[in-house]
Protein backbone atom coordinates (compact mmCIF):
# COMPACT_ATOMS: atom_id res chain seq x y z
CA UNK A 1 0.00 0.00 0.00
CA UNK A 2 1.47 3.68 -1.26
CA UNK A 3 0.95 6.37 1.25
CA UNK A 4 1.09 9.78 0.59
CA UNK A 5 1.03 13.29 2.52
CA UNK A 6 -2.19 15.16 2.06
CA UNK A 7 -2.54 18.31 -0.56
CA UNK A 8 -5.50 19.30 1.11
CA UNK A 9 -6.03 20.85 4.93
CA UNK A 10 -8.96 22.37 5.90
CA UNK A 11 -7.20 24.09 8.74
CA UNK A 12 -10.17 25.26 10.62
CA UNK A 13 -11.50 28.07 12.43
CA UNK A 14 -13.41 25.63 15.38
CA UNK A 15 -17.13 25.89 14.70
CA UNK A 16 -16.81 27.44 10.85
CA UNK A 17 -18.47 24.82 9.19
CA UNK A 18 -15.29 22.25 8.22
CA UNK A 19 -17.22 18.95 9.45
CA UNK A 20 -19.87 19.75 6.90
CA UNK A 21 -17.36 21.13 4.75
CA UNK A 22 -15.50 17.69 4.77
CA UNK A 23 -18.46 15.82 4.60
CA UNK A 24 -19.17 17.44 1.28
CA UNK A 25 -15.82 16.91 0.12
CA UNK A 26 -15.68 13.54 1.00
CA UNK A 27 -18.65 12.18 -1.41
CA UNK A 28 -16.67 13.70 -4.24
CA UNK A 29 -15.34 10.43 -6.28
CA UNK A 30 -11.45 12.42 -6.83
CA UNK A 31 -11.23 13.70 -2.89
CA UNK A 32 -9.90 10.88 -0.23
CA UNK A 33 -10.50 12.47 3.29
CA UNK A 34 -9.23 10.82 6.36
CA UNK A 35 -11.45 8.71 8.37
CA UNK A 36 -10.11 10.75 11.29
CA UNK A 37 -11.07 14.33 10.37
CA UNK A 38 -8.73 16.56 12.78
CA UNK A 39 -5.36 14.16 13.63
CA UNK A 40 -3.55 17.88 14.18
CA UNK A 41 -0.01 15.80 13.02
CA UNK A 42 1.84 19.21 12.05
CA UNK A 43 0.28 21.09 14.97
CA UNK A 44 3.16 20.76 16.82
CA UNK A 45 3.30 23.57 19.04
CA UNK A 46 0.13 23.03 20.21
CA UNK A 47 -1.49 20.55 23.21
CA UNK A 48 -1.70 16.69 22.07
CA UNK A 49 -5.58 16.43 21.65
CA UNK A 50 -6.81 12.36 22.50
CA UNK A 51 -7.59 12.14 18.58
CA UNK A 52 -3.99 13.56 17.65
CA UNK A 53 -1.90 11.27 15.20
CA UNK A 54 2.06 11.91 16.41
CA UNK A 55 3.12 9.29 14.77
CA UNK A 56 4.45 9.19 10.52
CA UNK A 57 3.25 6.19 9.31
CA UNK A 58 -0.22 5.92 11.53
CA UNK A 59 -0.60 9.44 9.51
CA UNK A 60 0.39 8.48 6.25
CA UNK A 61 -1.77 5.33 6.90
CA UNK A 62 -4.71 7.38 6.62
CA UNK A 63 -4.27 8.57 2.98
CA UNK A 64 -4.44 7.02 0.11
CA UNK A 65 -3.20 7.21 -3.99
CA UNK A 66 -6.50 9.42 -4.48
CA UNK A 67 -5.87 12.85 -6.64
CA UNK A 68 -6.84 14.44 -3.57
CA UNK A 69 -6.04 13.65 -0.08
CA UNK A 70 -7.38 15.62 2.40
CA UNK A 71 -7.47 16.25 6.05
CA UNK A 72 -9.42 19.11 8.29
CA UNK A 73 -7.49 19.80 11.61
CA UNK A 74 -9.22 22.86 12.76
CA UNK A 75 -6.38 23.85 14.89
CA UNK A 76 -4.14 24.27 12.23
CA UNK A 77 -5.47 27.87 11.77
CA UNK A 78 -4.19 28.77 15.64
CA UNK A 79 -1.06 26.68 14.96
CA UNK A 80 1.77 29.04 14.24
CA UNK A 81 4.30 25.48 13.57
CA UNK A 82 1.57 24.12 11.58
CA UNK A 83 1.84 25.98 8.12
CA UNK A 84 5.31 25.65 8.10
CA UNK A 85 5.31 22.14 8.88
CA UNK A 86 2.68 21.77 6.04
CA UNK A 87 4.50 23.25 3.81
CA UNK A 88 7.81 21.40 4.30
CA UNK A 89 6.17 18.07 3.94
CA UNK A 90 3.03 19.03 1.27
CA UNK A 91 5.13 22.09 -0.78
CA UNK A 92 1.94 21.81 -3.12
CA UNK A 93 -1.12 22.02 -0.60
CA UNK A 94 -3.61 23.64 -1.14
CA UNK A 95 -5.37 25.23 2.12
CA UNK A 96 -9.10 25.99 2.73
CA UNK A 97 -9.72 28.33 6.04
CA UNK A 98 -13.74 28.85 7.20
CA UNK A 99 -14.46 32.13 9.41
CA UNK A 100 -17.53 33.57 10.99
CA UNK A 101 -18.43 36.19 13.51
CA UNK A 102 -15.85 35.58 16.34
CA UNK A 103 -18.97 35.79 18.78
CA UNK A 104 -21.07 33.12 17.33
CA UNK A 105 -17.64 30.95 17.17
CA UNK A 106 -16.86 31.50 20.62
CA UNK A 107 -20.29 31.29 21.63
CA UNK A 108 -20.29 27.90 19.71
CA UNK A 109 -17.21 26.91 21.09
CA UNK A 110 -18.15 27.16 24.21
CA UNK A 111 -21.39 25.06 24.05
CA UNK A 112 -18.83 22.15 22.17
CA UNK A 113 -17.37 22.16 25.20
CA UNK A 114 -19.46 21.71 27.54
CA UNK A 115 -20.40 18.84 25.41
CA UNK A 116 -17.84 16.89 25.28
CA UNK A 117 -16.56 18.20 28.78
CA UNK A 118 -13.71 20.03 28.11
CA UNK A 119 -14.95 22.57 29.86
CA UNK A 120 -17.58 22.92 32.69
CA UNK A 121 -18.16 26.35 33.70
CA UNK A 122 -21.74 26.66 31.91
CA UNK A 123 -22.27 30.98 32.20
CA UNK A 124 -20.44 31.62 28.81
CA UNK A 125 -19.02 35.15 30.22
CA UNK A 126 -17.85 33.51 33.49
CA UNK A 127 -16.42 30.76 30.82
CA UNK A 128 -14.47 33.84 28.74
CA UNK A 129 -13.57 35.33 32.06
CA UNK A 130 -11.64 32.71 32.89
CA UNK A 131 -9.41 33.05 29.96
CA UNK A 132 -6.32 34.55 31.80
CA UNK A 133 -6.21 32.66 34.44
CA UNK A 134 -6.49 29.76 32.52
CA UNK A 135 -3.89 30.71 30.16
CA UNK A 136 -1.39 30.68 33.91
CA UNK A 137 -2.68 27.08 34.06
CA UNK A 138 -5.56 27.63 36.98
CA UNK A 139 -8.89 26.57 36.40
CA UNK A 140 -8.69 24.17 34.21
CA UNK A 141 -11.39 21.57 34.77
CA UNK A 142 -10.40 18.29 35.71
CA UNK A 143 -11.83 16.56 32.72
CA UNK A 144 -10.53 19.37 30.36
CA UNK A 145 -8.61 17.21 27.43
CA UNK A 146 -7.17 20.29 25.51
CA UNK A 147 -6.43 23.37 27.64
CA UNK A 148 -5.09 25.68 24.04
CA UNK A 149 -8.89 25.50 23.23
CA UNK A 150 -10.09 27.00 26.40
CA UNK A 151 -8.50 30.59 25.48
CA UNK A 152 -11.64 31.63 23.99
CA UNK A 153 -10.72 35.62 22.76
CA UNK A 154 -7.43 34.65 21.39
CA UNK A 155 -8.55 31.61 19.28
CA UNK A 156 -11.26 33.81 17.82
CA UNK A 157 -8.87 36.66 16.50
CA UNK A 158 -8.41 35.81 13.14
CA UNK A 159 -6.11 38.40 11.14
CA UNK A 160 -2.18 36.89 12.03
CA UNK A 161 -3.29 33.34 11.51
CA UNK A 162 -5.28 34.06 8.26
CA UNK A 163 -2.45 36.28 7.08
CA UNK A 164 0.53 33.40 8.21
CA UNK A 165 -1.31 31.00 5.83
CA UNK A 166 -1.04 33.82 2.56
CA UNK A 167 2.31 34.50 3.19
CA UNK A 168 2.83 31.15 3.15
CA UNK A 169 1.09 29.46 0.70
CA UNK A 170 -0.49 32.61 -1.51
CA UNK A 171 -3.27 32.11 -3.98
CA UNK A 172 -3.59 28.34 -2.55
CA UNK A 173 -5.25 29.67 0.13
CA UNK A 174 -9.08 30.30 -0.17
CA UNK A 175 -10.98 31.45 2.76
CA UNK A 176 -14.66 31.06 2.95
CA UNK A 177 -16.94 32.89 5.50
CA UNK A 178 -19.89 30.95 7.27
CA UNK A 179 -22.42 33.73 5.95
CA UNK A 180 -21.84 32.70 2.20
CA UNK A 181 -21.01 28.75 3.55
CA UNK A 182 -24.90 28.38 4.62
CA UNK A 183 -26.51 30.86 2.29
CA UNK A 184 -25.15 29.53 -0.96
CA UNK A 185 -23.91 26.08 -0.20
CA UNK A 186 -23.93 24.62 -3.29
CA UNK A 187 -22.20 27.04 -5.67
CA UNK A 188 -19.71 27.69 -2.32
CA UNK A 189 -19.11 23.83 -2.78
CA UNK A 190 -18.47 24.22 -6.71
CA UNK A 191 -16.45 26.67 -6.28
CA UNK A 192 -14.31 25.06 -4.08
CA UNK A 193 -14.29 21.79 -6.03
CA UNK A 194 -12.79 24.58 -8.75
CA UNK A 195 -10.40 25.65 -6.58
CA UNK A 196 -9.19 22.27 -5.33
CA UNK A 197 -9.08 21.04 -9.29
CA UNK A 198 -11.25 18.46 -9.69
CA UNK A 199 -14.71 18.36 -12.06
CA UNK A 200 -17.76 19.70 -10.70
CA UNK A 201 -19.93 17.28 -8.41
CA UNK A 202 -24.06 17.25 -9.25
CA UNK A 203 -24.34 14.44 -6.48
CA UNK A 204 -23.78 15.93 -3.55
CA UNK A 205 -25.86 15.19 -0.13
CA UNK A 206 -26.06 18.59 1.77
CA UNK A 207 -27.84 17.31 4.92
CA UNK A 208 -25.31 15.89 6.89
CA UNK A 209 -27.48 12.99 8.49
CA UNK A 210 -27.67 11.57 5.01
CA UNK A 211 -24.47 12.44 4.12
CA UNK A 212 -23.45 10.72 6.42
CA UNK A 213 -25.10 7.69 6.25
CA UNK A 214 -24.08 7.50 2.59
CA UNK A 215 -20.87 7.65 3.16
CA UNK A 216 -21.05 4.77 6.10
CA UNK A 217 -19.92 1.84 3.73
CA UNK A 218 -16.92 4.00 2.34
CA UNK A 219 -16.15 4.96 6.75
CA UNK A 220 -16.51 1.38 7.59
CA UNK A 221 -13.78 0.21 4.52
CA UNK A 222 -11.14 3.24 5.65
CA UNK A 223 -11.85 2.48 9.03
CA UNK A 224 -11.38 -1.50 8.28
CA UNK A 225 -7.60 -0.20 6.92
CA UNK A 226 -6.42 1.79 10.54
CA UNK A 227 -5.03 0.10 13.29
CA UNK A 228 -6.35 -0.07 16.61
CA UNK A 229 -4.36 2.55 17.93
CA UNK A 230 -5.67 4.95 15.32
CA UNK A 231 -9.51 3.37 15.49
CA UNK A 232 -9.66 4.09 19.43
CA UNK A 233 -9.28 7.40 18.28
CA UNK A 234 -12.17 8.23 16.91
CA UNK A 235 -15.44 9.41 18.73
CA UNK A 236 -18.12 7.07 17.60
CA UNK A 237 -20.83 10.12 17.54
CA UNK A 238 -18.41 13.03 15.97
CA UNK A 239 -20.97 14.65 13.47
CA UNK A 240 -23.75 14.73 16.12
CA UNK A 241 -21.31 15.73 18.54
CA UNK A 242 -20.14 18.27 16.74
CA UNK A 243 -24.17 19.37 15.27
CA UNK A 244 -25.26 22.50 16.36
CA UNK A 245 -27.17 22.54 19.66
CA UNK A 246 -28.55 24.75 22.27
CA UNK A 247 -25.86 27.22 22.65
CA UNK A 248 -25.64 29.01 26.17
CA UNK A 249 -26.92 32.68 26.37
CA UNK A 250 -25.57 35.27 25.54
CA UNK A 251 -26.41 38.50 26.84
CA UNK A 252 -26.89 41.51 24.83
CA UNK A 253 -24.33 42.83 26.66
CA UNK A 254 -21.53 40.51 26.39
CA UNK A 255 -22.51 40.48 22.65
CA UNK A 256 -21.85 44.36 22.38
CA UNK A 257 -18.72 43.64 24.58
CA UNK A 258 -17.16 41.49 22.13
CA UNK A 259 -18.62 42.92 18.90
CA UNK A 260 -16.03 45.71 20.41
CA UNK A 261 -13.74 43.51 21.51
CA UNK A 262 -12.92 42.02 17.52
CA UNK A 263 -13.59 44.99 15.76
CA UNK A 264 -9.71 46.05 15.11
CA UNK A 265 -8.91 42.22 14.50
CA UNK A 266 -12.42 42.34 11.98
CA UNK A 267 -11.13 45.51 10.03
CA UNK A 268 -7.73 44.28 9.43
CA UNK A 269 -8.87 40.96 8.60
CA UNK A 270 -11.43 42.64 5.89
CA UNK A 271 -8.86 44.61 4.59
CA UNK A 272 -6.41 41.28 4.51
CA UNK A 273 -9.38 39.58 2.21
CA UNK A 274 -10.75 42.40 0.26
CA UNK A 275 -14.08 41.91 1.63
CA UNK A 276 -16.33 44.10 3.66
CA UNK A 277 -16.70 41.98 6.99
CA UNK A 278 -17.36 44.88 8.73
CA UNK A 279 -20.57 45.58 7.08
CA UNK A 280 -21.10 42.50 6.87
CA UNK A 281 -20.76 41.07 10.61
CA UNK A 282 -22.13 44.51 12.39
CA UNK A 283 -24.85 45.44 10.55
CA UNK A 284 -26.61 42.14 10.08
Amino acid sequence: MVNHYPNLFVVGAPRCGTTAMCLYLKQHPSIHLSILKEPHYFATDLMVQPHTVTDEDEYLGLFTDRPINAEGSVWYLQSEAAPKNIQTHCPDAKIIIMLRRPWQQIQSLHSLYLRTTNEDQADLEKAIGLCESRRQGREIPSTSYFHDGLQYLRNASYYDNVKRYLDIFGDRVKVILFDDFIKKTSAVMADTFEFIGVEPCSEIEYDQHQATLKLRNTALHQLRRQPDSVRNKLHRNHVSVHETKEAAHMSEALKLHLMDHYRQDVAATAELLERDLLSLWYQN
